[in-house]
């Protein structure tokens, strides 16, 4: 909706004070005036167009939210310019803290994996295994159910261990 003609007469600062008195349309007329500046201004300093308008966006919401307390002793150019140079600050450190917990995440994950093909072949390992059980004599089967139930006793960090929870889905009457 296009802002009236007489709140384009209003000085920055004058329409601030208005807009602290949750006055939209002169919200709307400072957001008219500044949105291409603050805008160039920001993607000036990011080089992406997509932050640059989050940040304006940021700005324009913080001002409205913060209406009521906002408390000009100069320019109301130089207190939103400023504003905007903060956002962009927390931005960037937004984005140092993400990147870096990223870094740490992918540092500690496998470089591939394929999920579908290991729990294929966890499965088909699982069922050679059930096979081989089932052709022990008795005495040889309770010895492998020892050693089932201590394997989740021992700490082993190999990828080719069967996971615990495999293991204990042996059937119990096979390991009584």
């Amino acid at each position: 909706m296009p802002v009236p003609t007489a709140y384009r007469v209003y000085s920055d600062n004058q329409l601030l004070q208005l807009v602290a008195q949750s006055d939209q349309q002169a919200y709307d007329e400072l957001y008219e005036r500044y949105f291409t500046q603050l805008f160039n201004y920001a993607y000036e300093k990011t080089s992406d167009r997509f932050l640059a308008q989050e940040v304006v966006q940021e700005l324009f919401i913080t001002i409205w939210q913060q209406r009521t307390r906002i408390e000009i002793t100069g320019l109301a150019k130089s207190y939103i310019f400023t504003t905007a140079k903060h956002l962009i600050i927390d931005q960037y450190r937004r984005e140092a803290s993400r990147a870096h917990y990223t870094d740490t995440f992918m540092s500690r994950q496998p470089l591939f994996t394929n999920q579908t093909e290991e729990q294929v072949w966890a499965n088909e390992l699982e069922r050679s295994y059930q096979e081989f059980l089932a052709q022990l004599p008795p005495s040889a089967s309770r010895l492998s159910c020892s050693v089932v139930k201590a394997i989740p006793i021992v700490k082993s960090r190999s990828k080719w261990v069967l996971p615990k929870k495999r293991l204990n889905n042996t059937s119990p009457r096979r390991c009584g």
